[in-house]
């Protein structure tokens, strides 16, 4: 059958072959019923829950009633949004950001808006679109494989190419008879139905094998190119005298595979890419409007070349409000689950965990609606475990109401940790570690990091592919898992430790403000068994009495009264939307903090503009009084110099901390100091922390009587059953991340509790503990010395001391090892030449690495070198099993044992090894006066 519309020229075949397609296409332009809607009714008994989903209309395009195509409900419902009119405006567009940010729904809310085609490098996991590029690119690489650089190779792809757009407009030509006929007159709808069409190529032939574009291609590019060109443009004449005079759109989706994909097969810079561009402007005599989406499209590869000309822009969207995207959400949410405080919660919970681009979104509610309407909570927690390899404990209680349910078996598409670059793990590590301590740790690439995008992580939210911004919590978390994977009890407990110091030995901080982020969680975390301030911090001489006392991190409160409270903090306080420390870019801010200015202030103060302190915080201790802390950290792997520790000391004190000021500021800052309860001068705490390598022997370079002055090292409990541990960590970043947005969930609770922390599994939920991954302890990472009886190295009443601390780990007994400590032995005897020349070089601290997590005695020598300070060794790599019975046979042989101290067993909370050793000489003084 003859007919007007189709190009005169089109081969006999292909001629022959869309009459096949004729009747099909009659019945599609004659009803629109392209897709079946998807029904609910294998999964769900409840009449009023079927009723809802039928009235939602979701197209089933896969014949498959375990899957509901969400990306095409509502097609065309933003065909008129302004972000939708800007692109397809009338001129050659690339449309570029990361995956899952919406570009493939923008290209087909344009073509509901505007008559075009649509073509896809690649088609995905949903099935949608024809595969005619994608098919015959294939069989073109496996024709030329003999001479892939053949001049003929890029006339050749162009034909093809030109036979795709051919085939394309054919099948439209056919579309637009086919309405002809029935005689409708053309509507706007119509043109959502053609891209339905296209969306579904199978739908024209109900055969699940051959797509009717690639068939019909094929045989037009079995033809000489002697009237493709002229085809195509009567094809367009043709269109535009039916539709209008608009451009037609062509819309080339998931462009960056054009880049991709023989990139070996073309002579010069030339890429697949730029020959489709190159080819459909020719054809077409430039009468078409080029909409190019993807993801990796560097504008470098568009620079005096096809494309060059194009605008470029970025802006897809997403869901960075929480009140758009309930909008979105709770339309599929039948009324008795979106009135229920479980419904309610859950849009809070999705807020929490899925917010930022439109994918993950739209991804939960297929699976809410396919299996997920009973069990929504545990529903969820399955698509982040999923995700993100963790197991969600912000809704244990609802998933528990619940109940039972079959396993859930999909999978869905993530990240791929595998572009995360070794250089680019300490930039990961500083960003979650500033949103586990300020909640505002979202990082702003330069526009230049376009590698970010298009590996995944970050995305554009902007429209001129200049912001750039890691910000969602799926791409965080992700990220925090790679880095810190689920703590191993046995096997990979090496990699996988259980315990904070092991794991920030894996993931050194590198940054003095990645190191204070650690010591706030530390701090935030270590006091909540109560434990005396002296367990805590290392002392240079005794410690004053008062640091005996136990003591808890304080929050202050400024009440409508203006009347100032404070509260001491709670276990896991990091479960919260409030922040555990505040940044404060100037000395006004931070005396505000100090003065409690604020409704209610942070823990920590973070004074980022000075550069003698990076850390004040309050303790209160037992008896009520109120301790200053300053702190200042030295993120370093190398030993800091005596004269740089003393000036850190000295910069420390009440009348430096803030430099040079006015007599105003002075006064201020005094009466800041000095506004804590029951507060007293000597309790201003100075506190020097270093790390990796950790500072231990301050007494050979402070004066003996100093009082106010100590170290931090987070290995001083490092052999307690109740040290802080690595699911501290990692809960506090999932807390950190949830509450990293200035938006928040009009249902979040009033409380603000965010309950991320692993051990609440236990307490919620006793009876569900079981089917969750087992809460790892310390002892994960190898026996700790609670656990057997140690025999402890006496006490030295002398000025020259051990060459390690007590709260060292034992190395393991190598060869090596024997003949260090042998060579020790000998230093400890030898008064000669080497101790001679150390007198008069200047003092510095003497640095090496703890080796496992192990308890030892005191090695068998002392340093003689004069001025040294000792400091532990840090190595990550020893696993705490080794040389546990030879270390104890050669306890038992030394012969200067006290008796009764090695018949006790060892402290379960003993202080740090500094204070130990300085109790001791200072108690040997004693006795030598007395």
């Amino acid at each position: 059958m003859a007919t007007t519309f189709l190009p005169p020229f089109l081969p006999s075949p292909g001629h022959a072959y869309v009459n096949e397609l004729r009747s099909r296409m009659q019945a599609l332009a004659k009803t629109g019923t392209i897709f079946e809607p998807w029904s609910g009714r294998h999964v769900y008994d409840d009449a009023e829950i079927n009723q809802f989903i039928e009235s939602l209309r979701i197209p089933n395009p896969y014949n498959d009633p375990s899957k509901a195509c969400i990306i095409l409900h509502d097609l065309g419902e933003l065909a008129h949004h302004s972000r939708v009119t800007k692109i397809f405006a009338g001129k050659n567009t690339f449309l570029v950001n990361g995956s899952g940010t919406g570009k493939t729904r923008l290209c087909y809310e344009g073509l509901c808006a505007k008559w075009g085609l649509y073509f896809t490098f690649h088609v995905d996991s949903g099935g949608l679109g024809s595969r005619d590029i994608e098919l015959l690119v294939r069989d073109f690489q496996s024709n030329h494989h003999e001479n892939p650089t053949s001049p003929e190779n890029i006339p050749k792809m162009a034909h093809l190419l030109g036979s795709i757009l051919l085939a394309r407009l054919s099948v439209l030509l056919l579309f637009l008879e086919s309405v002809n006929d029935s005689n409708s007159d053309l509507r706007e709808e119509h043109k959502k139905w053609w891209l339905l069409v296209q969306l579904s190529p199978h739908s024209l032939t109900r055969d699940t094998i051959w797509d009717p574009f690639e068939m019909l291609a094929s045989l037009i590019n079995t033809e000489q190119d002697t009237y493709l060109a002229e085809n195509i443009r009567d094809a367009l004449r043709k269109i535009r005298k039916i539709t209008g005079n608009e451009k037609l759109v062509i819309a080339i989706d998931e462009a960056q595979m054009g880049l991709e994909l023989l990139t070996h097969a073309f002579r010069g810079k030339k890429k697949l890419l730029h020959i489709l561009i190159e080819a459909f402007r020719e054809l077409t005599g430039d009468q078409c409007t080029l909409v190019c989406a993807g993801i990796d499209l560097p504008q470098s590869e568009f620079v005096d070349t096809d494309g060059s000309d194009f605008v470029w822009t970025s802006d897809t969207g997403a869901f960075d409000d929480p009140n758009e995207q309930e909008k979105y959400v709770i339309k599929f949410l039948p009324p008795s689950l979106r009135d229920s405080p479980t419904g309610q919660f859950l849009v809070a919970r999705i807020w929490r965990w899925l917010r930022g681009r439109h994918r993950f979104t739209a991804a939960f509610i297929g699976v809410l609606l396919t299996e997920g309407l009973k069990h929504p909570h545990t529903r969820l927690d399955d698509m982040l475990h999923s995700l993100l390899s963790i197991q969600p404990v912000d809704a244990v209680k609802y998933s528990c109401e619940e109940g039972t349910h079959r396993l859930w078996e999909q999978r869905l598409a993530g990240f791929n940790v595998l572009t995360i670059l070794p250089k680019q793990h300490d930039l990961f590590l500083d960003i979650l570690l500033r949103y586990l301590v300020t909640r505002d740790g979202a990082h702003t690439f330069r526009s230049d990091q376009t590698q970010f995008v298009y590996d995944g992580w970050a995305r554009f939210v902007d429209g001129n592919l200049g912001q750039i911004v890691l910000d969602e919590p799926l791409a965080l978390l992700k990220i925090a898992r790679h880095l810190f994977p689920f703590p191993e009890a046995t096997g990979f407990r090496l990699h996988h430790p259980a315990t904070l110091i092991r794991s920030l030995r894996t993931n050194v901080p590198q940054t003095t403000e990645g190191l204070v982020h650690c010591i706030v969680l530390y701090l935030a975390e270590v006091f909540k068994p109560h434990r005396p301030l002296n367990k805590i911090f290392a002392f240079p001489s005794e410690p004053p009495p008062w640091a005996d006392q136990s003591a808890s991190l304080v929050r202050f409160h400024r009440l409508d009264t203006n009347e100032i409270t404070h509260s001491t903090t709670a276990p896991y306080d990091f479960e919260s939307f409030r922040p555990l420390a505040a940044r404060t870019t100037s000395l006004d801010q931070t005396l505000l903090w100090m003065e409690h200015a604020g409704q209610e202030e942070p823990p920590f103060c973070l004074p980022i503009h000075s550069p003698n302190v990076d850390l004040f915080c309050a303790l209160k201790l037992a008896d009520g009084s109120l301790v200053w802390v300053a702190l200042k950290a030295f993120a370093t792997a190398e030993s800091i110099d005596s004269d740089q520790l003393a000036m850190a000391f000295a910069n420390l004190e009440r009348n430096h901390i803030s430099g040079d000021v006015d007599e105003t500021t002075r006064s201020r800052i005094d009466l800041a100091v000095d506004s804590l309860p029951k507060f007293s001068s000597e309790r201003f705490l100075r506190v020097v922390s270093s790390f990796p390598f950790e500072i231990e022997d301050l007494e050979e370079f402070l004066p003996e009587d100093t009082f106010d002055a100590a170290t931090l090292s987070f290995a001083a409990l490092e052999t307690k059953k109740d040290q802080v541990l690595q699911t501290e960590l990692f809960d506090a970043m999932i807390a950190g991340v949830l509450a990293g947005h200035t938006g928040k969930s009009r249902w979040e609770s009033d409380d603000g509790a965010l309950h991320t922390a692993t051990h609440r599994i236990r307490h919620l939920v006793p009876e569900e503990a079981a089917i969750h991954q087992a809460v790892p302890t310390a002892t994960w990472d190898g026996r700790m010395s609670s656990e057997e009886p140690l025999v402890v190295k006496p006490k030295r009443a002398r000025n020259k001391r051990p060459t390690a601390s007590r709260s060292a780990a034992k190395p393991r007994t190598t060869r090596k090892t024997m003949r260090r400590a042998k060579k020790l032995d000998d230093d400890d005897d030898d008064d000669g030449p080497v101790a001679e020349s150390s007198k008069g070089k200047r003092k510095s601290t003497v640095v090496k690495k703890v080796t496992s997590s192990r308890p030892q005695s005191a090695l068998p020598a002392a340093q003689k070198n004069k001025g040294k300070a000792v400091v532990r060794s840090d190595s990550p790599g020893d696993e705490p099993d080794g040389s546990r019975s030879l270390a104890l046979k050669k306890r038992k042989r030394q012969s200067d044992i006290d008796m009764t101290e090695a018949a006790q067993p060892a402290e379960s909370d003993k202080p740090p090894a500094g204070n130990t050793r300085s109790k001791t000489r200072a108690e040997a003084k004693r006795t030598r006066k007395g």
